[in-house]
């Protein structure tokens, strides 16, 4: 690898280092490239600029958003992406459409029952999460 970037002083800086290649062998024949990270030395297909280096997104301890996504924030994800296969607009707050014209019953009906579950699951973490709110008169307290 060999490439110019800028340094704290804006200067440009040089960098030369090597990455190594690895294969594997695929089920149906031929092989996979991989690319090895230079600092944990894993197999990866990605490597990340971190400003300086090269590396892995372990090395950068860089999350997926499913990784970051709060408990609620899955359910509404999940939701939105049932809205979606049927052809909704996303959002709870938006009605429900109709089945999709070439959707069997079947199939719809199933789709509707995991989002009627997703949405309870939805409302049941936004309400907890609601109980517990300074200005919630609703909240019981003990002495």
């Amino acid at each position: 690898m060999s490439y110019t970037c800028p340094d704290t002083n804006n200067q440009s800086q040089c960098h030369e280092y090597p990455i190594k290649l690895q294969t594997s062998v695929l089920a149906r024949g031929g092989i996979r490239y991989w690319l090895t990270c230079p600092g944990c030395a894993r197999r990866m297909s990605i490597l990340y600029f971190g400003g300086k280096y090269f590396a892995s997104r372990i090395c950068y301890k860089l999350n997926y958003r499913s990784q970051r996504a709060s408990f609620t924030d899955k359910h509404f994800d999940r939701l939105n992406k049932i809205r979606k296969k049927l052809g909704w607009q996303p959002g709870i707050g938006n009605s429900i459409g109709k089945k999709p014209p070439t959707m069997p019953w079947q199939t719809f009906d199933k789709i509707m029952t995991q989002y009627n579950d997703c949405t309870r699951r939805a409302i049941l973490a936004i309400s907890g999460k609601l109980k517990n709110t300074p200005g919630n008169h609703n909240s019981t307290t003990t002495s």
